[in-house]
């Protein structure tokens, strides 16, 4: 709104209580785990795929893959997204859902398989430019160790996981 943070905070409380603060939350982090794990597998997949015979792929080419990679774990998702949204913007005083099985079941039953991917374009607009320049960023900070990543420690790829992330 125009007012505000601490005004939008107040109205909140006012009208829904704490739990309207974490409305859409469980939905959000049941979409994470799936997003990721489609996402690592279809880019390690995409990368093998384009791999030449001596292991190895061009900069580009890898890219590509996170782009790719960002837009399949987007679209296996992206119902999960949608009934974050819808969770978040009921009044939760007078729920239309109960829950996110729920509200998936709903919109599907009643509005069909287009209404769970309405916005998935603009969703790829997003993911596409993140996903690559996290991986530019990722492959790029694997260059700064002064060792081939095969043997990078846990802790090496959590720190260029982070810088990746950070993008």
């Amino acid at each position: 709104t125009k007012s505000g943070f601490w005004q939008s905070f107040i109205i909140i409380y006012q009208k829904e209580g704490l739990r309207g603060f974490w409305k859409g939350n469980l939905a959000s982090c049941l979409r994470l785990f799936p997003y990721t794990a489609v996402h690592l597998t279809t880019y390690k997949k995409i990368v093998h795929l384009h791999m030449d015979e001596f292991g190895s792929i061009s900069q580009w080419r890898a890219i590509f893959a996170g782009g790719l990679a960002g837009v399949a774990a987007a679209f296996v998702t992206y119902p999960l997204e949608v009934a974050e949204t819808r969770l978040i913007i009921q009044n939760c005083r007078q729920p239309t859902y109960t829950g996110v099985a729920h509200t998936v079941s709903k919109v599907y039953r009643n509005e069909g398989l287009r209404a769970l991917y309405r916005g998935f374009s603009l969703t790829v607009v997003g993911v596409v430019p993140f996903s690559v320049g996290c991986y530019v960023v990722y492959i790029n900070v694997d260059k700064l160790w002064q060792e081939p990543p095969s043997r990078f420690t846990p802790l090496q790829n959590f720190i260029n996981g982070c810088f990746a992330a950070g993008v």
